[in-house]
């Protein structure tokens, strides 16, 4: 398992989420959006993006190359150049 940090749009929670190198892009934003459900309501169009990029929902996570405690984002899908506040 590789762990994770996590950011949704909007909010400054810091999420750390435990990721399968064989889980897909798709079931992180899940678990992303499933940790936050505390301080945000998920929403089913959502894109991830790490580094700067998005990432094609079916990459999965050892495709994409995670270390320990990289940062992903998760941004709605309309929306292209968000960056978290906290990565600014």
């Amino acid at each position: 398992m590789i762990p994770i940090l996590g950011y949704v749009a909007g909010d400054r929670a810091e999420l750390l989420i435990y990721a399968y190198e064989t889980d897909t892009i798709a079931q992180l934003i899940d678990k992303v959006q499933q940790a936050a459900t505390v301080s945000t309501k998920p929403t089913k169009t959502m894109s991830l993006l790490f580094k700067g990029r998005k990432v094609p929902l079916d990459a999965t996570v050892a495709e994409v190359g995670f270390s320990p405690k990289d940062v992903v984002e998760l941004i709605p899908c309309e929306q292209s150049d968000y960056s978290h506040p906290a990565h600014q």
